[in-house]
């Protein structure tokens, strides 16, 4: 039983692909939550036997994986492993439906407050973020949820332009640290970006930093005028810049004990 279970938690290796539940010391809160909110039981006509496709498609989420045995209602599998060996588990890859949104898009924005929600395994900003991205009216191409981040202007709303639904948008170079994306709209809106928002990640439009707002819970967005334009996401690690300031610190600070030990030669 114990091997079966490391095959389950590893199901993705099987068919070479990342999953969304990964096992990380600092895995943001606001991460877990959306991934969690995958097989959250609120009623919504999103959901295929207890996935949420539409948090799945705001994550970036392109295959379910689950057992051949019971497959999730409407999807049909595209691969599985493995064949012939009745021992093991078979498991099938299902793409889910739609298109995952990597990045997109939207013509407007709506602004968490938090107002009136008690904090519960979330802050209330968060958690209304969580229940308006759950909803089961709620379209991801039409409309996004932003927070307000301390320290930046408030962000626009934006309008109802079905401009940009006909935008082009490609990512030029994707790095751990270093995302690049090619753009062009006829209309402004909010470019979201599913990857997780974290503290150290900045964002330049044509060489210009520009703020950049949590998302829909766990992805970024940034506001995108209309015309072509050159997107960059850079992460610099907070922690480590301030490491490396205290650890030049430190040295100065040894360097003149040692420079101040020094026997003075008569």
């Amino acid at each position: 039983e114990p091997a079966r279970q490391l095959l389950r938690d590893n199901y993705n290796l099987l068919f070479d692909v990342a999953q969304a539940e990964f096992y990380l010391p600092l895995y943001p809160q606001r991460t877990r939550a959306a991934v969690e909110s995958l097989y959250m039981t609120r009623a919504s006509s999103g959901r295929v036997d207890g996935v949420h496709l539409g948090m799945a498609r705001l994550l970036g989420i392109e295959l379910v994986l689950a057992s051949e045995r019971g497959p999730p209602a409407g999807m049909h599998s595209v691969v599985s492993y493995p064949r012939g060996r009745p021992a093991l588990e078979s498991i099938a890859a299902y793409p889910v439906p739609g298109s995952p949104a990597r990045a997109l898009l939207v013509p407007r924005a709506r602004l968490a407050s938090g107002a009136g929600l008690n904090q519960g395994f979330l802050p209330a900003v968060q958690m209304e973020a969580l229940l308006a991205v759950t909803a089961p009216d709620f379209d991801e191409r039409a409309e996004l949820v932003i927070e307000q981040v301390p320290g930046l202007p408030s962000p626009v709303t934006g309008g109802d332009s079905a401009a940009v639904a006909e935008a082009e948008l490609s990512f030029v170079s994707y790095e751990a640290e270093r995302v690049v994306m090619e753009t062009r709209s006829d209309d402004s809106g909010w470019l979201f970006l599913s990857d997780t928002w974290y503290p150290g990640w900045s964002a330049w439009v044509d060489g210009v930093s520009v703020p950049m707002y949590p998302a829909n819970l766990a992805g970024r967005a940034l506001w995108l005028p209309a015309g072509e334009h050159r997107v960059e996401y850079v992460f610099r690690s907070r922690s480590l810049r301030l490491g490396v300031v205290a650890a030049l610190i430190a040295l100065a600070g040894l360097l003149v004990l040692v420079l101040r030990s020094r026997p003075k030669i008569a």
